[in-house]
């Protein structure tokens, strides 16, 4: 009887060792294949856009679309750790730019943005986005976001309203949403292990491909979202989200500002108590608001884009903005 609890003590412990090499291998595995992936795909990754360079000599990345001083501006802001809001935006921004100048702003940390590490305060975001702005000559404008771009735009037109000839929100957040912690350090760990990788090539979704782009674009936002994945910048803008939702929570929208929220019927129905309310809550006593439902995802601008961009024509147009 002890040879055979010897024999079984010796065999459990070959067995855990051999589990444990398997671990070991498995996680070296997904970090190898991340760190030379990484490698091959920063030499695919092709620029585009402009550069503008602001105070502190960070650039920030802006793609211009429909060039003219002629026509009204459009400047588009994307929701949070979108990978690169130049592709993104591109098919909206190709059906408005007939009749606008469309102006997309990488905020620093996305798309080809540089990487700064400075705080991602909303009064910095803000700060840095109106720099660009105004190098660029760009002094009237409507500002159009989505998602947590909604509350970097309350605090913005607070500060530089008498620039901003109207604001629509792509199911943009609102300042009383209800907001969870984002364990961001473990995410960040997890990214430099490869995981985050590897939970992408499962669930594609993770990466909010343009769906109608070509493979080529699609190719290039994947090489560009692993990239930026959770760097520092994204990484510390999930950090203060709850200090940037209280923050807006402090200003309101003009009472007389043309305002046009595009709401998700996914979103609706995910929080059908608050959600919609909330927005409305923003447009309360203001004449020159509207609400619009969208059957579809958060990512509306991928599924509903023709709808969009008709909508938003219609609604500058009927505030002659034009």
């Amino acid at each position: 009887m002890k040879n055979f609890f010897k024999k079984a003590l010796r065999i459990s412990i070959k067995i855990l060792i051999g589990l444990i090499a398997l671990v070991v291998l498995f996680f070296a595995t997904v970090f190898t294949v991340n760190y030379f992936a990484l490698k091959s795909e920063a030499k695919k990754i092709e620029d585009y856009g402009q550069k503008v360079t602001i105070d502190g000599g960070h650039k920030m990345n802006v793609v211009t679309l429909g060039k003219g001083k002629d026509k009204p501006t459009i400047v588009l802001l994307p929701g949070y750790g979108t990978p690169s809001p130049g592709n993104d935006y591109d098919e909206l921004g190709r059906l408005l730019d007939k009749n606008y100048q469309i102006v997309i702003v990488e905020p620093f940390g996305y798309g080809m943005s540089d990487v700064t590490e400075t705080p991602r305060t909303t009064a910095n975001m803000n700060k840095e986005l109106h720099q660009v702005l105004q190098k660029l000559d760009i002094k009237d404008y409507t500002l159009m976001g989505h998602s947590i771009a909604g509350i970097y735009a309350i605090e913005y037109i607070s500060r530089y309203g008498d620039e901003v000839n109207a604001f629509i929100g792509i199911d943009s957040s609102y300042p009383t949403q209800p907001m969870e912690d984002i364990p961001v350090e473990s995410l960040q760990t997890l990214n430099k292990m490869g995981f985050n990788r590897l939970i992408a090539s499962i669930m594609p979704d993770a990466l909010m491909l343009p769906p109608r782009a070509s493979q080529e674009v699609k190719d290039q936002v994947k090489y560009i979202g692993y990239r930026n994945m959770m760097n520092e910048d994204v990484g510390d803008e999930a950090k203060r989200f709850t200090q940037n939702f209280k923050s807006a929570s402090k200003v309101s929208l003009p009472k007389d500002l043309p305002v046009f929220f595009i709401i998700s019927s996914e979103s609706d129905e995910a929080d059908p108590t608050t959600w919609t309310a909330g927005h409305e809550g923003l447009i309360k006593g203001n004449p020159n608001g509207k609400i619009e439902i969208l059957k579809g995802p958060h990512y509306l601008h991928h599924t509903q884009v023709k709808t969009i961009a008709k909508d938003v024509t219609d609604f500058l147009d009927s505030h002659n903005i034009k």
